[in-house]
């Protein structure tokens, strides 16, 4: 057994200076739900291992290999004795939010007619991070390029970048893959996936005619070399983990709520009025890249925060119109919330409620009377804590049972996930909806929670 040097440095350098993110799987833990695992599970440190037996490694990889090729050498090895060592606890958090994906991809890839342990791809590439980034111009959890992403129907602009949803970016990896394969072959088309085709061009005339992944990836450039060693040891990894104790870290999908924008709002005047951290808002909302967020968007809020967007979606509005100049007072100045009238209320009792006087709702909605119609929208102005007041003072509505009817199989359906739910088990009570459609529908891996609206697709 052969302890190397490559990956065993960067493995020892992140160990010293976690901070400091060293590839992928280090940009993965700084992300907004690998925190929010790592909080509810803890991060415990690796201090001592038993390096596992890269000659049995070796050994095992032959039968892996039929399909497509898998092969160790020394810098396979030092990233199989890494990852499953010093950063086993990170490997098996990178496994559990890949788990729920992995059907997804073998899906596409089945249909395609393409080995299924290409779903291993994102994990070396991004490790799985939606919002991953390069200097190379790749983005996404495959990091593709703008050309590519373009060339297979994705929608790259300013404001908008599919290549970072999981399930769009797949469906166009599937195809760029197929096309690679028909181009170079199998095996040559693994390393072009990997590290581009350019690079698979140059590895090719600096080797003066070497063939097959193994003889050429030393000659590609740079970092991109070092993603093929990445892959094939956490393939290695994924298939073996059960035997070398590899636990992948069971993560739930992250509770979150979804608004819609009415208009054009600048992200940090949303972010900051509704009171979410701006890198959060942008973790959970990956494909959203610009500084403005488009008009009629759906935008990925943490849980509880559709009751507070309904309150402050005038405000949100005001503060995006606001000069810059101006933000830091928004932060603490008044806010405007829409109040929707309802059947018996009256001025007296409005103003009561939010702690303002009659006047005041009368000169901001130009009312001349004191007669308000049921439906009506009114303008109040409160300050930011008494919104927050407001948010835990408001009794939240009882739940309405309503008879459940029978809905044409023509039409989308709406289906409330309950506890004990699966994807396998909802799609059987539509006939000819298949998981894999309500998936791609919904933009979701295998994990659903309780109380989760799911649109079930056209059979």
């Amino acid at each position: 057994m052969r302890v190397g040097t490559t990956l065993l440095s960067i493995g020892a350098a992140v160990m010293v200076a976690v901070a400091q993110p060293e590839g992928p799987l280090d940009s993965l833990l700084a992300t907004w739900p690998a925190r929010e695992a790592l909080a509810q599970l803890g991060d415990p440190k690796v201090v001592s291992w038993i390096p596992l037996d890269t000659t049995l490694s070796r050994a095992r990889m032959k039968s892996l290999g039929a399909d497509l090729p898998l092969f160790q050498d020394d810098a396979v090895a030092d990233a199989i004795l890494l990852f499953g060592g010093p950063r086993r606890n990170h490997t098996e958090l990178l496994l559990g939010i890949a788990a729920p994906w992995m059907s997804l991809m073998e899906a596409e890839l089945r249909e395609a007619d393409l080995p299924t342990d290409l779903k291993f791809v994102p994990l070396a590439l991004s490790a799985m991070n939606l919002s991953a980034t390069s200097v190379h111009g790749e983005a996404g959890p495959w990091m593709l390029t703008w050309p590519v992403a373009v060339r297979y129907g994705l929608q790259v602009t300013d404001t908008i970048d599919q290549r970072h949803d999981m399930v769009l970016s797949t469906t166009a990896a599937v195809k760029y893959m197929q096309d690679l394969t028909a181009r170079f072959g199998k095996e040559e088309a693994l390393l072009a996936l990997l590290c581009g085709p350019a690079n698979l061009m140059r590895a090719k005339a600096r080797s003066h005619g070497a063939r097959g992944i193994a003889a050429l990836y030393p000659y590609v450039d740079g970092a991109e070399s070092e993603r093929v060693p990445a892959f094939m040891a956490l393939r290695y990894l994924a298939h073996y983990a059960e035997v070398l104790g590899i636990r992948p870290v069971e993560v739930g999908p992250v509770p979150t709520d979804t608004v819609r924008t009415r208009g054009p709002v600048r992200a940090e005047a949303f972010a900051r009025v509704m009171g979410i951290d701006a890198r959060t808002l942008a973790e959970l909302n990956p494909v959203l890249v610009g500084a403005t967020l488009p008009a009629h968007t759906v935008v990925r809020v943490p849980s509880g925060g559709a009751p507070r967007y309904a309150l402050l979606v005038d405000s949100i509005a005001r503060a995006s119109t606001t000069v810059a100049s101006g933000d830091t007072a928004m932060a603490s100045g008044p806010l405007t919330l829409g109040y929707t009238v309802e059947p018996g209320d009256n001025l007296g009792a409005i103003a009561e409620e939010y702690g303002v006087s009659v006047a005041e709702l009368k000169e901001w909605n130009e009312l001349e009377g004191d007669g308000i119609r049921a439906g009506t929208v009114l303008r109040i102005r409160v300050s930011a804590p008494d919104v927050e007041a407001l948010e835990r003072e408001k009794p939240k509505p009882a739940p309405k049972t309503v008879p459940k009817k029978k809905v044409p199989p023509t039409r989308s359906r709406i289906y409330v996930v309950k506890k004990g739910d699966t994807l396998s088990g909802i799609a059987k009570r539509y006939p000819g909806v298949r998981v894999k459609d309500i998936m791609r529908h919904n933009h979701v891996g295998e994990n659903i929670r309780a109380g989760q609206k799911l649109e079930i697709p056209k059979p």
